[in-house]
């Protein structure tokens, strides 16, 4: 039995590993898109829309 059996399922060109993993959080990258990109949306919630900044 192999030991992860679900891979062969998997689309062609999806890793098989998330390794190596981000040295950044997602809190990290989100921080970093309000930096530099204020303007944009950082939600959408029932048709409205509220930017980072």
């Amino acid at each position: 039995m192999r030991a992860k059996p679900w891979i062969h399922h998997y689309d062609k060109g999806v890793p098989h590993t998330l390794h190596p993993y981000p040295e950044e959080t997602l809190v990290d990258v989100v921080r970093r898109s309000a930096e530099e990109q204020p303007q944009h949306s950082a939600m959408y919630f029932k048709g409205v829309s509220l930017s980072y900044r």
